[in-house]
């Protein structure tokens, strides 16, 4: 993702500066707190990173000192995350590199808060690129939250067999249902059906027999 050049964020800051409509400022306050300049100016210079779906903050300690404090607190339960905006107990985490911090390199936003933001932005004609930075970004955590939920079909290779699901179908645990049908599956070569099962090593065999004879 392409940062905004300089002059295109400070004319599409100005823009905001003077809208009429009501937006949604409790993140860039946040970002304002954090970094003592302008938050939309930052939000401007904020990269995705990664997206994470965790309870405990020690779970990302080989990022320790690396993530922006305010983003990790305590209380009389123990450490929990905090979105940029101050909203605390955050589970979904969006990570975002900032480069112009002196002692850390991340900032955690929750993805409701990059949601929001998107709604009440979508509205304001002239700040075209950070709009469509905050759509990039909710696109970027939709394809994490699929990689989340889903594991890649053997055949196709797109995220579209559950990681949860219990399927009473032994091969859809490996093949998405467009792949698979009445016990057979696709070759992962030559994309021909045949039945499923298991090779010596109980692993799914992913070819058919001239595919996996020929190789």
């Amino acid at each position: 993702m392409n940062s905004l050049c300089d002059a295109v964020k400070d004319e599409e800051i100005k823009t905001i500066a003077n809208a009429t409509v009501g937006l949604y400022t409790r993140l860039t306050d946040g970002l304002h707190h954090i970094t003592d300049k302008n938050g939309w100016q930052v939000l401007a210079d904020l990269e995705f990173s990664s997206y994470i779906e965790l309870d405990d903050p020690d779970q990302l300690m080989e990022m320790e000192g690396r993530i922006c404090p305010i983003n990790i607190q305590q209380d009389v339960e123990g450490k929990y995350f905090q979105c940029a905006c101050g909203k605390k107990h955050i589970k979904r985490l969006s990570i975002m590199e900032y480069k112009k911090a002196k002692d850390w390199e991340y900032l955690v936003l929750g993805s409701e808060c990059i949601s929001t933001l998107e709604k009440y932005t979508k509205e304001l004609e002239g700040i075209d690129n950070i709009k469509k930075k905050i759509k990039l970004w909710l696109e970027d955590i939709k394809d994490e939250v699929k990689k989340l939920r889903y594991k890649k079909c053997l055949s196709c290779n797109e995220y579209k067999v559950s990681r949860t699901t219990n399927y009473k179908n032994p091969a859809r645990h490996f093949w998405c249902n467009n792949c698979s049908s009445a016990g057979k599956v696709k070759c992962v070569t030559c994309g021909d059906y045949r039945f499923f099962n298991l090779d010596w090593k109980k692993q799914p065999m992913k070819y058919c027999r001239s595919c996996y004879f020929s190789s």
